[in-house]
């Protein structure tokens, strides 16, 4: 099994929402699966290359994904394995091990967000998440952990 590390974001702006991205794809879905759905929302990230940190990755992939250059990449907020596949690998399972970094973001650091840089990676549209709203989903967001997560960052019961 192929091992790639990732390292991912989640990313709050001043009025603690999250940024996800809606994905579709087909390529990786399974209707017999719930947990390969055709559509779900994602953190911002990707894969660690060689010779770079995880908070390294993180910083870069914020920026290529979103045109954010983040002054601060905070804690690792959640470390988690998944198995998928990835259709650059065809149908071997790929083990993704994954850091989720907390990234608190200014006015002027949201202001500089780019659709561009988001279509450029593969995304369908972006979304600012407020918890009421990822407790609410009715769609797949991944990690499963994130409104947890948020909850305990903003402090709400």
């Amino acid at each position: 099994m192929l091992v790639r590390p990732t390292a991912r974001l989640i990313a709050l702006d001043p009025a603690g929402r999250v940024l996800l991205f809606r994905c579709l794809d087909d390529a990786v879905s399974d209707p017999n699966d719930p947990r390969r759905p055709l559509v779900f929302w994602i953190t911002p990230g990707g894969g660690v290359e060689p010779g770079e940190t995880f908070e390294d990755a993180a910083r870069r992939e914020l920026r290529e994904e979103t045109g954010i250059a983040a002054a601060t990449i905070g804690p690792c907020m959640l470390e988690r394995d998944d198995v998928g596949q990835h259709p650059d690998y065809g149908d071997q399972d790929i083990l993704y091990r994954g850091w989720h970094f907390l990234v608190r973001l200014t006015a002027d650091e949201t202001a500089r967000l780019d659709p561009a840089a988001m279509a450029r990676s593969g995304y369908a549209t972006h979304r600012w998440w407020t918890l009421d709203g990822l407790d609410d989903a009715d769609e797949a967001i991944w990690p499963e952990e994130l409104p947890a997560i948020v909850r305990r960052l903003l402090a709400v019961p």
